[in-house]
Formats: C-alpha cells, structure tokens, sequence
C-alpha cells in the first residue's frame, strides 16, 4: 500500500513549491494542455479573456545543421536558452510549453488579443536579438507569431481548443 503524505497547507514539501519544478512539468505539451482546458473553463465562467501565443522559429535549413551555435553545444541547448528569454518576457502568471519541433506555445491569462499582439511585438525584438547573438549564420531566421484569443476571435471552448489543436499539427505558424 502506498504511504499518503500527511501535510496541512503549511506544511507543503518545498519539491512541489519549486517554480522551477513547476515550469517542467509544463513543458510537456500533454500537461500544457491539460492546463490550457482548465484556463479556457475558467475564463468561460468569470468571462475573463484567455490568449494562446505559438512562436515558430524557421530558417532556410534545419536549425540544427542551418547555422554554427555560438555559447551553446546543440541545438537542445540552444533553444532552452532561448525559452529562458522568453520566460523572462512573461508574466509568472502565464504558462510557456516546452520546444516541439522548434515551436513553444505561451498560454496567456487575462489577456485580450491586442495585449497578446503588444507581447508578440516585445518577443520580437527579443528573439531577433538572442538569434543575433548567439547564431552566426549568413541564412535569414523567420518568426512567426499565431494567436487564439476566447473570446475575441473564437467564442466557444470547442473553437478555442480546436485551433490550439491545429496550431500543434500544423507545419508552420500563420501571420498575425
């Protein structure tokens, strides 16, 4: 039988505190979507906008092999630094997914479409430099911003999880 863990809320073992142990379990995109179902239902009942913000990174080959990394051994390497510089452009209230096939979705709370827009703009210029900086490469990068914002531009949960789901099957992000 397995031992239950006895705790009052003062109590809480700090291994479940940790934002950093938070912020992993999130990078799976299974947990990001578990999260993104709950946000969704709680921006429905309190009629609170929610904001989901993909980030696709493409260049002329694969990012891997497209251009030499500078400061960081691999490609992996690479794009953790860059989600930190995403990370750090967030509010701690917002959620970012991990890397799936050089994309990272951001979950954004209490956000309309025009402050996920006014994001996308900061994150722009943040990208550009972190790639500048750390890729030395002749071959251009491109950026690409999508967002689905409830309800602006969707007005049920079905239409909300239905473009988070082709959004995560799509080849590559749409324009804004």
């Amino acid at each position: 039988m397995e031992e239950r863990e006895n705790l009052s809320f003062g109590e809480v073992p700090e291994r479940y505190c940790s934002e950093d142990n938070l912020d992993d379990f999130f990078r799976s995109f299974k947990h990001f979507g578990l999260r993104a179902r709950q946000e969704l239902t709680r921006a429905e009942r309190y009629c609170e906008y929610l904001s989901c913000l993909t980030i696709t990174m493409t260049s002329s080959g694969r990012i891997s092999e497209a251009a030499e990394i500078l400061n960081y051994h691999n490609q992996q390497e690479m794009l953790e630094g860059l989600r930190r510089v995403i990370k750090r452009s967030i509010r701690q209230t917002d959620v970012a997914s991990g890397f799936d096939e050089n994309r990272i979705a951001l979950l954004l709370v209490e956000t309309p479409r025009n402050g996920a827009k006014a994001l996308s703009n900061r994150l722009q210029e943040n990208i550009q430099n972190f790639l500048l900086s750390n890729v030395a490469s002749e071959e251009d990068w491109k950026v690409s911003f999508t967002i689905v914002s409830f309800p602006d531009n969707v007005n049920t949960k079905e239409d909300f999880l239905g473009q988070l789901d082709g959004l995560a099957s799509g080849p590559e992000a749409q324009p804004l």
